[in-house]
């Protein structure tokens, strides 16, 4: 049994080999982000130098992202032509706890930072218990201090003092063989049509230059203009200054386009449930997907505090709200009467498990 495996979510290119026994070749291109040439040729070296055919392949590998789009899309595009054409099956390999490979015997935290560009980062956390990888911190975008503050708590309430930091450049297929033998071994295979990207976000022309980021102090007087335009209720500004700088349980965020405040959301942390406060976009800049990154943006953030659980309340006559936070998995789960004070109409409770 051998899997061949392509790396092509960072700058340099690469492929590998991995035996059942955990031989392991490799290739790797000098050239940056020169993969759509290299990559076919690379396969053909490392097979020759390891005295193997395409026959001998059982398994194509891939890690599937998060990292460059353009990579994770020739790497992807790569491994299912090739299983199509050999009729075998694919493993997909999450890049972030890939990174825990590179370690060697190092017994520490495996921290993986990837630019993912307009103020962001793709990043998690993971290390080793017994022969298991454990995610301290799940993998996803986040706001740079925001990650390493949860590095922190992690490390405190793990244990693991040790942390050890990879970013762009330190991705090799080698890593990415690794992770797809122990794979292979709890039957995560999949066939060449349901193999996708791991984008954990939409590419920048989609996103529209949309930029997420952790709200601060200063935000407090944005934050409560919003308020007025987009609620008959609108918070104080008291309220807001106080949810910033004095709640330890509140999560707020603010969406901007071109440095302008375009929204923002916020939810409150109760043990491993994440009670949604506030969801806000402005008029001019609604049914353009802000709201749902903003959402997207806190459960994946809250996840790694400990959130599992997640609910929120919506008036009964806001439609588009109720459909917005069904097609994030929310559901309707009870009804509570006369909430709203401004006209006494009935608040949706839904959650999302």
């Amino acid at each position: 049994m051998h899997i061949l495996a392509f790396e092509t979510t960072g700058k340099n290119a690469s492929v590998a080999v991995i035996g059942e026994d955990g031989g392991l070749a490799l290739e790797k291109s000098e050239g940056e982000m020169n993969h759509l040439q290299s990559l076919i040729p690379m396969t053909e070296l490392l097979m020759k130098n390891a005295g193997l055919t395409l026959k001998d392949i059982t398994y194509i590998a891939v890690s599937a992202g998060p990292g460059s789009f353009t990579g994770i899309r020739i790497g992807v595009s790569t491994a299912r032509a090739l299983s199509q054409a050999m009729n075998i099956q694919c493993i997909s390999v999450p890049s972030l706890p890939a990174f825990i490979y590179n370690m060697g015997e190092h017994t520490g935290m495996a921290c993986p930072v990837l630019d993912a560009r307009r103020g962001q980062v793709y990043a998690g956390a993971f290390y080793w218990e017994g022969h298991e990888i454990q995610e301290a911190v799940s993998g996803g975008a986040y706001i740079y201090d925001e990650y390493m503050e949860l590095v922190k708590k992690s490390s405190d309430k793990t244990g693991v003092r040790e942390l050890r930091f990879f970013g762009d450049g330190d991705q090799t297929a080698s890593s990415i063989a690794r992770l797809a033998l122990e794979l292979y071994r709890r039957g995560n295979l999949t066939g060449y049509g349901d193999l996708k990207p791991i984008y954990m976000r939409k590419a920048e022309a989609e996103r529209k230059l949309l930029h997420i980021r952790r709200a601060d102090k200063k935000d407090v007087k944005s934050m409560t203009s919003m308020d007025e335009v987009c609620f008959s209720v609108p918070w104080s500004e008291q309220s807001f200054f106080e949810e910033i700088t004095a709640n330890k349980l509140a999560r707020y965020i603010i969406a901007e386009i071109d440095g302008k405040m375009t929204g923002y959301a916020g939810l409150w942390i109760i043990l491993d449930e994440g009670h949604i406060t506030n969801v806000a976009v402005h008029p001019d800049y609604r049914r353009k997907g802000i709201a749902k990154a903003l959402i997207s943006s806190l459960i994946e953030s809250s996840k790694a505090e400990g959130a599992r659980l997640y609910t929120l309340e919506v008036r009964a006559s806001n439609i588009a709200a109720i459909s917005l936070y069904k097609s994030l998995d929310f559901k309707i789960s009870g009804i509570r009467k006369e909430y709203y004070e401004d006209n006494n109409e009935d608040a949706i409770i839904m959650w999302r498990n």
